[in-house]
């Protein structure tokens, strides 16, 4: 592959390529995953995750082959399905449903409607067509079904009841869906309605405490109750087959032969168990089968399938996975974040006060990353690095000679800036840190399993804080942001408004009151204003800024636009930050006009910081999709994203393919025709 240097962020290619083209980076998903489909003779997965993303994995070869990206948007659940030829895939979720042909990942179909969330894909077996549904709000919903060799999709049936599961079951030939409408949290009827024709008719009438149902086959489906017990009828006429008592699930699922149920056990479950569907033996009794995590809030499983001839069973979790099991002997036959080389995960980078590197630090692997921008690398790594989502994580001295951060035992580390070697280890417990100036460190104290907050002052030079000027507890985030002009440091959140302290003598001042829920402060360069961002108490979606002087904290302006995690530009002209609308994007506003400039379009997760450059010509920002992307400021555009990997290897790419990137880097990655 051909590499590309990038000079100062010049972005200057020393040759050209001969096509455009789509470079990707096998990443795995950078968020949970809502759903997965096994197919092409079981070689093949499809998975669509919370991070817009749906991948293509190769279960043989044990990699990730394509990965495309969907609508941004919060909560951007990813659904999936695989045509009955298997030509086309699909996506669903927030606002659209595509489908795109499968050996060339063309967009041959698009369907948008903002209020709308699409899911519940099912292939139509020997035909052209799929059906799937659209939901708005929690009651009405539709049913409709596309035409892949048309490309043309017509609604067949159409709902104003709210559903008591959200989820409909089709019949494994696309003759009929069941669904249960809610009637009330005692009882229950089981509708079934006739596809294509739409014909509605109710199977089964007021079923007492009914906990979930399920679809065998053609001619059998089963309603489970509170109590665990277990009914099985004919879903054309109503008749019970047969029942039996077992333990409660929260969902369940049949193999098409009838012959395996799947279970979970409850909404939080991280595994599932197999049993014999004829007599509720679990044959895997001694096997864990499920999802683990780091973090044990992470261990939940969403989705759970069996392949086309019931050999495997894919499930999906909030571990960012997808996992292949074999039916048979329940082995793990392939996990989605095998051979994923984990990158970085960035919460914060800043540019060196001269613009000589760039610091970003890594959640995922609790260390900081100096990049060389001259050599538009990696210069070095520090690893006994503890990490938080605080904006006062680290920082770098205005000399730009040290650097100092949190360490492994909750003490503060100083390093050379320029190599990084660990210069001295400071004494104080401490949970972030800010220079104020040449002479000054602010750290915040650390305290487990402890509420309560501290501000004191470090000489530079010495190792341990000798003046605490802020002293409070609160259970709530706080949000900070100095006045290095002034010598002060304002802290605020929802239950204490903004509250600034004097960092030499402690002294406490109230800004004026505003009934507005906070979501981020921050000072101009000169300190003589302090910004804040509100969101109406009442009006859900409605944001606005309020500017303060810094002197009498008495509002001077209320302007109707405001952001996240914002930034000021040295001349008061620009603000820019993360948009409320689309957390994936950032949003730059002129302050003298008040108008948009901009909406800069790249991340495919959450932002989670957003700084310019000391020249204020670029912006730089972290997100949770593993990236730290530079944007020109003046041209209003993407100029490179940083991605490092925990094992030293690394790649800068430019939003057209062009790259550079670490010989091991480059093994890892595959070209796709725009």
């Amino acid at each position: 592959m051909k590499k590309y240097l990038l000079i100062a962020f010049v972005l200057v290619s020393s040759f050209s390529i001969a096509q455009k083209v789509n470079l990707i980076i096998p990443k795995g998903h950078t968020a949970a995953v809502s759903d997965a489909v096994i197919f092409g003779n079981n070689r093949y997965l499809i998975s669509g995750g919370r991070d817009n993303s749906i991948k293509i994995w190769d279960i043989k070869g044990q990699k990730e082959i394509n990965s495309l990206i969907g609508e941004k948007g919060r909560d951007a659940y990813s659904f999936v399905g695989v045509s009955a030829d298997e030509k086309y895939f699909f996506r669903g979720g927030s606002k659209e449903v595509t489908m795109w042909e499968m050996a060339t990942q063309k967009l041959v179909f698009n369907s948008a409607d903002d209020n709308a969330f699409y899911k519940d894909f099912f292939p139509v077996p020997n035909s052209n067509y799929i059906y799937y549904r659209s939901s708005v709000g929690t009651k009405k919903w539709e049913i409709f079904r596309l035409n892949t060799s048309t490309g043309t999709s017509e609604k067949i049936y159409s709902t104003n009841e709210e559903c008591k599961f959200q989820k409909v079951l089709y019949a494994a030939d696309g003759s009929y869906l069941l669904y249960c409408p809610f009637d009330s949290y005692e009882k229950t009827d089981i509708v079934k309605v006739s596809l294509p024709s739409g014909k509605k008719e109710e199977t089964l009438k007021n079923i007492k405490s009914v906990s979930g149902i399920a679809m065998v086959n053609k001619s059998k489906a089963v309603y489970w109750t509170d109590a665990g017990e277990y009914v099985f009828f004919d879903p054309a006429t109503g008749n019970e087959q047969n029942r039996f008592k077992s333990k409660h699930f929260e969902d369940i699922c049949f193999s098409s032969d009838g012959k395996l149920m799947v279970a979970k056990e409850n909404f939080t479950s991280a595994s599932i168990a197999f049993y014999n569907a004829q007599n509720g033996e679990n044959i895997f009794a001694n096997t864990e089968l499920g999802h683990k995590s780091m973090n044990k809030t992470d261990e939940q499983i969403l989705s759970f399938k069996f392949s086309e001839d019931n050999k495997y069973l894919v499930t999906t979790g909030l571990d960012r996975q997808a996992i292949v099991w074999n039916c048979k002997t329940g082995e793990k036959v392939f996990a989605t974040n095998t051979n994923i080389v984990a990158s970085a995960r960035p919460n914060k980078a800043i540019f060196s006060p001269q613009s000589r590197f760039i610091l970003i630090d890594d959640l995922e692997n609790s260390s900081l990353i100096n990049w060389d921008i001259n050599k538009s690398a990696p210069k070095y790594k520090i690893e006994n690095y503890t990490s938080n989502y605080g904006n006062l994580s680290f920082d770098i001295s205005p000399d730009e000679k040290q650097i100092a951060a949190p360490g492994k035992l909750n003490n503060i580390n100083f390093y050379a800036a320029e190599t990084g070697v660990i210069n001295d280890l400071g004494t104080d417990e401490v949970s972030g840190v800010h220079y104020l100036d040449k002479q000054t460190l602010i750290e915040r104290t650390f305290e487990e399993k402890s509420d309560k907050k501290k501000y004191r002052t470090l000489p530079i030079g010495q190792i341990s804080g000798n003046k605490v000027f802020a002293d409070y507890e609160t259970f709530l985030m706080d949000y900070v942001s100095f006045n290095n002009a002034k010598g002060e440091m304002a802290r605020a959140n929802m239950e204490s408004g903004i509250q600034v302290y004097n960092i030499q003598t402690g002294e406490k001042r109230l800004a004026d009151n505003d009934k507005g829920i906070l979501q981020w402060i921050c000072y101009n360069h000169t300190g003589t204003k302090l910004y804040a961002s509100y969101e109406h108490p009442k009006k859900w979606g409605v944001q606005y800024t309020i500017i303060y002087d810094a002197v009498t904290l008495k509002q001077i302006k209320k302007i109707n636009f405001a952001m996240d995690h914002f930034c000021i530009s040295k001349d008061d002209r620009l603000m820019a930050g993360v948009s409320f609308n689309n957390e994936f994007d950032i949003e730059l506003y002129d302050l003298q006009s008040e108008k948009l400039l901009t909406t800069l379009n790249g991340h495919h997760a959450a932002i989670s910081s957003v700084y310019f450059s000391p020249n204020e010509k670029m912006l730089i920002s972290t997100s949770g999709d593993h990236t730290t992307r530079i944007w020109s400021v003046e041209e209003k555009k993407e100029l490179i994203a940083l991605i490092s990997f925990v094992n030293n290897d690394w790649a800068v790419v430019m939003p057209d393919g062009r790259f550079d990137a670490s010989e091991g880097a480059q093994k890892r990655m595959y070209l796709l025709p725009d």
